[in-house]
């Protein structure tokens, strides 16, 4: 099991924000009705005329934002902007994962926040 794996499983029942804001161009009477068709199925989407707007927050155990996302690369190609999520595991921490769509493929980019040992703040430490 590679480093990734550890941290996906370490993750996998954690609550999960995403939200992002998809600029599409030029596409086809025939995608756009795929992608409304796959909004109405996932309820995750909100289409706009140039646009795609996701939003869902709450527990992804079986990953259905990111299948979606997959299947949304494939229909619209390419698009500018991101998906964020944000991770909130049980023991206060956060990670991060970045979505972005670019020729019919899904990226992703993982981050965490990692924090330092607390110090005590006076008027001198400010």
């Amino acid at each position: 099991m590679s480093h990734n794996d550890d941290l996906e499983s370490d993750w996998l029942d954690s609550q999960r924000s995403y939200s992002g804001y998809l600029i599409t161009s030029g596409l086809s009477d025939e995608a756009m009705k795929s992608v409304s068709t796959l909004a109405e199925r996932m309820h995750l989407f909100t289409i706009h005329e140039n646009a795609i707007e996701i939003e869902y927050t709450g527990r992804d155990t079986s990953r259905i934002v990111v299948k979606s996302l997959l299947q949304l690369a494939q229909l619209i190609r390419d698009a500018e902007g991101e998906v964020r999520c944000e991770i909130s595991g049980d023991t206060g921490q956060l990670a991060f994962e970045f979505y972005r769509i670019r020729e019919g493929r899904l990226f992703r980019e993982r981050g965490r926040i990692v924090r330092e040992t607390a110090h005590e703040v006076t008027e001198t430490t400010l």
